[in-house]
């Protein structure tokens, strides 16, 4: 029965499944459109187009390993039942169900810690409805709140000293998602030394938990091998502290745990509700506390510091060191304080419920009273300051106040268990509710592509051999490019080539300061405005095979013609475009035999070409470690041309040229996860007898 009614949270979430989550009505951009959508979608054709799973992405970048970025999906098998359905009502559909399983996941393993049905049943559902993960789900965030949803089961496993399952979850949170996997590995060994410590167990068992993770990080193994090969070669290794340090949590804004942020920056909503957050406060005032209520006060502080990032000055030290100069965005440790304050709450409502001659309750009337003048003294304060009403301050300090009258209520008179429980979530469900409803809006596909329509048909039209599209005002979002099989030489991705990077600036004319998720850089985040005055090179997009331009601003550039404008968009033509593979000859790059050189097959994972040499050709693709190349059959070296493009030597005659990608880095990774799923089914059988 409790599992039944926690669908009906993940479908007030999910009202909309056939849109896409934006953070608000105005947004022009999420993560789920452009990353998690396009990166689905790719698959899902190719899978259907009958060329097999794509190791590599033709759509960004010109050209990006597909297998070695952990945003694709490729390794982690329980995503894969999104490309079952239509999108993206697949994508939908599966990050409900993982919601919908983490919140059970957040029962089961609250009743195994003693707490009752109700308590937990309420904190299950705030697993869901818990603004943090409702906000992050309008910017788009899937593969981290499909991490975010094993973590209960994480330490369930933990709890209950299932090691199978243990191993199986704690590679589940990593494989979806690595970010949030080194969150998990930090809560996992703090979790491992609280249970060793209350239950005396003995040192062997911290030796079986190094064992844990070293299975599990094998059985992790396709996804973690080729991203430290990525790594190498991306401008991940040019980040700089303050790269880490982006989007640290704001010291100002820790009062929103009393007053949300109708609206508010995804990675700054901190508030888990009013309710939450006041039955948090009443751990203080209890008599004797668990050790468990103990351990979770402790982790949501630590959390707590860990998210305000530079804003405090010791911080920045621990940024710099080893394992935690991975991590960028440290306000994403606010998932733990969200998690904490649910199993709080819950210890707090299941002693309110039977142990409510727990608390002091002097101190507890004093405090709920002093905290009551507070609130209110902010929202009129705040009101007589600014001159208007803040609905913010006010709605938090109305759920506050009810809260704290039920709860005086309850110490000093003793209310009926059943009247606390339903008051709490009725009200915990209001809130959650309201704010919820204000963190992310939701659109239909005809209004992602309508403003595009006439754009995308010209393109259409003209996709009479291979090229590509560059926008310095990202005028053609990258799931459209994917939808339409454009191919483009910008996009958003944290894993760029770096010497890619470099060759971007000279073409596109942009320079790149410091790490950015985006080329070219957007400075402000405004990309109609901040290329502005940037002038393209002609010559060198024409070496990244870019025949359009597309602005949402005029340009006068030598060597682009303006051709016409659509969609309120100026579309240029480059005549200085090159095609995807030339050939030449007497050692000149500025000579192009194009007749020379026929594409006989391109797919992302092999590219066929019939060339007469003699000559070196030249393919307008990304130079990567995993790519081979082969002419008439026997295998040659690849040529670095201006340190990205492939290039191979010909000698007279007809000749056919073919390059496949063979990633050894993902192969090795396959063969590691195998020999850990041996292993683990070794455990199971061990742990049967």
């Amino acid at each position: 029965m409790p599992y039944a009614l926690l669908v009906l949270p993940v479908l007030f979430v999910f009202r909309s499944p056939h849109g896409f989550p934006y953070p608000s009505e105005i947004a022009r951009y999420s993560d789920f459109t452009l990353t998690h959508y396009a990166h689905a979608l790719f698959i899902q054709k190719e899978l259907i187009g009958g060329r097999g799973v794509p190791l590599w992405n033709p759509y960004i970048y010109s050209g990006t390993p597909f297998f070695a970025n952990p945003l694709s999906g490729l390794t982690y098998p329980p995503g894969w039942l999104a490309l079952l359905f239509p999108l993206p009502f697949g994508l939908n559909f599966c990050l409900a169900l993982h919601l919908w399983l983490g919140s059970i996941g957040m029962y089961t393993w609250l009743k195994a810690n003693a707490i009752s049905s109700f308590p937990a049943l309420f904190s299950a559902t705030g697993f869901i409805l818990l603004p943090k993960v409702v906000a992050h789900y309008g910017a788009g965030h899937v593969s981290l709140l499909y991490a975010f949803a094993w973590t209960p089961w994480l330490l369930w496993a933990i709890n209950r000293r299932r090691q199978v399952w243990e191993i199986l979850f704690l590679s589940l949170v990593v494989l979806a998602d690595v970010r949030w996997g080194i969150y998990a590995i930090f809560l996992w060994a703090f979790y491992y030394l609280y249970k060793a410590i209350s239950r005396d167990w003995s040192f062997s068992v911290i030796t079986q938990a190094t064992r844990n993770l070293s299975i599990a990080l094998s059985l992790c193994a396709p996804l973690l091998i080729p991203l430290v090969e990525f790594t190498r070669y991306s401008t991940r290794s040019d980040m700089r502290l303050e790269d880490h340090l982006i989007y640290s949590f704001p010291l100002e804004r820790t009062l929103q745990f009393l007053f949300p942020d109708f609206g508010g920056f995804h990675e700054w909503i901190v508030y888990p509700g009013a309710t939450i957050t006041l039955m948090v406060l009443l751990q203080f005032f209890r008599r004797k506390r668990d050790t468990s209520a103990q351990f979770w006060m402790l982790i949501s502080v630590i959390a707590l510091l860990f998210s305000y990032g530079g804003n405090l000055p010791f911080l920045k030290v621990l940024f710099s060191l080893p394992v935690f100069d991975l991590l960028r965005v440290p306000s994403r440790a606010l998932f733990l304080v969200g998690l904490g304050g649910l199993v709080l709450a819950a210890h707090t409502l299941e002693a309110l419920c039977n142990q409510a001659g727990d608390f002091h309750l002097k101190r507890v009337n004093l405090f709920l009273f002093g905290l009551l003048v507070f609130c209110w003294g902010a929202f009129f304060g705040s009101w007589w300051l600014t001159g208007e009403r803040l609905d913010n301050v006010l709605w938090g300090t109305i759920v506050v106040s009810c809260t704290s009258l039920l709860i005086l209520v309850h110490l000093n008179r003793h209310l009926p268990r059943g009247v606390i429980l339903v008051v709490i979530f009725a009200l915990g469900l209001l809130d959650w509710g309201i704010t919820d409803l204000s963190l992310y809006s939701v659109k239909l596909a005809s209004d992602t592509t309508f403003e595009h329509q006439d754009l995308l048909e010209f393109l259409i039209d003209q996709q009479d051999g291979l090229f590509r599209v560059y926008s310095p005002t990202y005028s053609l979002p990258q799931n459209l490019a994917v939808q339409y099989e454009i191919h483009l030489v910008e996009g958003v991705d944290p894993l760029q080539l770096k010497d890619y990077r470099t060759f971007f600036v000279l073409a596109s004319g942009v320079p790149y300061t410091h790490y950015q998720v985006t080329l070219p850089a957007f400075e402000s985040g405004n990309p109609d405005e901040d290329t502005r005055g940037y002038t393209p090179n002609a010559p060198l997009l024409g070496w990244l095979n870019v025949r359009f331009v597309i602005s949402s601003f005029r340009l006068e550039v030598a060597g682009l013609r303006w051709l016409k404008e659509l969609d309120q968009l100026y579309l240029y033509e480059n005549e200085q475009y090159r095609p995807r593979a030339w050939l030449e000859s007497g050692g000149s790059e500025t000579e192009r035999a194009t007749e020379d050189v026929q594409i006989v097959l391109w797919t992302p994972n092999r590219i066929v070409l019939h060339a007469n040499g003699p000559g070196r050709l030249v393919l307008s693709e990304m130079l990567y470690p995993s790519w081979k190349a082969r002419v008439d059959g026997k295998i040659v070296n690849i040529e670095p041309v201006h340190e990205i493009f492939r290039g191979v030597q010909l000698d007279s005659g007809e000749h056919i040229i073919e390059f496949t990608i063979q990633p050894w880095s993902l192969y090795l990774g396959l063969f590691l996860s195998v020999c850990a799923l041996s292993i683990l089914a070794l455990l199971k059988r061990r742990s049967n007898l």
